[in-house]
């Protein structure tokens, strides 16, 4: 991964741009030697939605996932992550401030949302969709060469 990125310009952009170029070469193999999507997610997500619908703290809803039978040792740390060390998004924000890995492994496991923490607003609808599914990460990258020459002032 870093490799690719090293072949990407420094500049808005390109960092994710590079990053979807190297998630859209992964097969089956490469995501499996990743920690983070080893992980079941679909089950992780589940839980921490029982676990915040259930209330109290952070640690009451933590210790709810760490005592999760559903879970082995791997993703007990994974569950109780989302609420130790919660992605972070508010309202208006472009991205997760923390998370991207666990984002990353959610949207690969099709897991279309869990507990986040941030500010979000009560008039704000959000809708529920996969209008970016991992699936488009290769026109991602491959569309930000010729925005980036034509950035330039140079025909792509």
């Amino acid at each position: 991964m870093k490799t690719l990125v090293e072949q990407y310009p420094d500049t808005d952009g390109a960092d994710r741009a590079a990053h979807a170029h190297a998630l859209s070469t992964w097969g089956p193999d490469d995501f499996r030697a990743c920690d983070y999507h080893r992980g079941n997610w679909a089950v992780i997500a589940r839980a921490a939605e029982r676990a915040l619908a259930a209330g109290g703290d952070s640690a009451d809803m933590a210790d709810r996932a760490e005592h999760n039978p559903e879970f082995d040792e791997h993703d007990r740390k994974y569950a109780v992550s989302l609420f130790y060390d919660p992605m972070t998004w508010s309202d208006g924000d472009e991205a997760l401030v923390n998370g991207q890995h666990r984002l990353c492994a959610l949207r690969a496991a099709g897991v279309v949302s869990c507990p986040v923490d941030g500010r979000h607003l009560p008039e704000t609808v959000h809708e529920v969709t996969t209008a970016t599914p991992s699936a488009q990460a290769r026109p991602h990258a491959a569309g930000f060469w010729p925005r980036y020459v034509r950035g330039l002032g140079r025909s792509p």
